[in-house]
């Protein structure tokens, strides 16, 4: 009787085990990669704010970053913006695209802004278009020698001028993954053979995540406005982003972010285009702020939270 009641309590344990790893595993990505069960974590939640700020919109009035005056003008209500988010949110990455100042570079460095002491900032400056990564430098460091710390930039030639840069980052914490990090603002329809920079792009993210341990030991996010990339990610990515990403593994689960509806003013915001996709993760957290600022085909920001799946070493 003893020994019945001893087995008794041992499948009860076992159960009882066996739903809270299910448990723990519960929730969806945003990905169709099945989530392994649960065993450890790498790490802790990144946030990240990303927004395309429609900066040289060849609109002196109702451009959005070019516009600094008076009393600071859009550029200004857009940084008052990003330090309620850090003051609300955690604030791991700031990805900012189209920061050009009336066909200038990035003259307004939004690290030096929040405060070096605290803020990175990694800059690609195109002829038409530019990005900012702005990072905590209390949790993330740069590594690698080369520009920008490990990284690669480039632009698309042509009037439909469009930057990406690219970062390695690593964590405080000695248990978190490297970090690449990725800012895009991808061409209309890309990819497609009008954007001649896509091999180099595919051929810099997969050096990197080569050179770093594999794509089993870093984390991607790619970060940005999409485009039509965005709106459709699983049927247009899969070939040149997300195999890029997870080094054609497709055992490496990844997530995107949920549909908001961040474009664009003139438009009554119907598309999808602003995105944040990440390998080695699951994203818990996707919200937009609608605040209108009467900006020329204004953005919304998006705000995500990317975690580290808990993955069986």
């Amino acid at each position: 009787m003893f020994n019945k009641y001893i087995k008794a309590a041992a499948l009860s344990l076992v159960c009882l085990t066996f739903t809270a790893c299910m448990n723990n595993n519960a929730g969806s990505s945003g990905s169709p990669t099945t989530t392994p069960m649960a065993q450890f974590a790498d790490g802790n939640p990144i946030g990240i704010l990303s927004w395309n700020v429609k900066g040289d919109t060849r609109q002196l009035v109702n451009g959005g970053w070019n516009v600094v005056s008076p009393n600071g003008g859009n550029q200004g209500k857009q940084i008052d913006f990003i330090k309620s988010q850090i003051a609300s949110k955690q604030v791991d990455f700031i990805n900012l695209v189209q920061t050009l100042e009336n066909h200038g570079s990035n003259s307004t460095q939004l690290d030096k802004v929040l405060g070096s002491d605290r803020w990175g900032g990694i800059y690609s400056d195109c002829i038409l278009d530019a990005t900012q990564i702005i990072y905590d430098k209390t949790k993330w460091t740069p590594i690698g020698p080369d520009f920008p710390h490990g990284g690669f930039k480039g632009c698309k030639p042509s009037n439909d001028d469009r930057p990406y840069s690219m970062a390695m980052f690593k964590n405080i914490d000695p248990l978190s993954k490297k970090l690449l990090f990725i800012s895009v603002h991808l061409p209309h329809n890309a990819p497609d053979a009008s954007w001649t920079e896509l091999k180099t792009f595919k051929d810099s993210v997969t050096a990197l995540i080569n050179s770093n341990g594999g794509a089993r030991n870093v984390r991607v996010i790619m970060a940005g406005d999409m485009n039509e990339v965005g709106a459709d990610f699983y049927n247009l990515a899969t070939k040149d982003f997300i195999d890029t990403l997870n080094g054609s593994d497709f055992t490496i689960p990844g997530a995107l972010s949920a549909e908001k509806n961040s474009c664009c003013r003139e438009d009554s915001y119907i598309y999808f285009f602003d995105k944040v996709y990440a390998t080695n993760s699951t994203i818990t957290e996707t919200s937009m702020d609608d605040t209108d600022y009467n900006i020329v085909e204004q953005h919304r920001p998006i705000y995500v939270v990317v975690k580290p799946i808990k993955q069986i070493q």
